[in-house]
């Protein structure tokens, strides 16, 4: 019998009846090389797992990043534009109205 925790660091426990380990050595030796095994595959694609999540994850706020810069140049240039919008409106009014009148500009 033998048994392991996935996570755990140590050594699995195993126990082998004195009368299997006397009669079937060889065969004893064998199960537990091929559980030890197992039971570092299962330790390694756990790890390849987290690795893997990891990586995607830091991509993920990579990319986060370059559209949260994006955002806030594309809200710089929003409010630039709007402040331009702002002066003009305030320096032409005649010129917007006739505009309007004309039908060339919504207001």
């Amino acid at each position: 019998m033998g048994a392991q925790h996935a996570n755990a660091l140590g050594a699995p426990l195993h126990y082998t009846s004195p009368h299997l380990h006397k009669d079937g050595r060889q065969e004893t030796n064998t199960f537990a090389s091929d559980f030890l095994q197992l039971m570092k595959n299962v330790s390694e694609s756990r790890k390849v797992d987290v690795l893997k999540l990891q990586g995607q994850l830091r991509k993920t706020e990579l990319d986060m990043a370059i559209m949260q810069q994006s955002k806030e140049q594309t809200e710089a240039q929003l409010h630039s534009a709007l402040q331009e919008l702002a002066t003009l409106k305030r320096t032409n009014p005649q010129q917007i109205q006739d505009r309007a009148t004309l039908g060339l500009a919504a207001q």
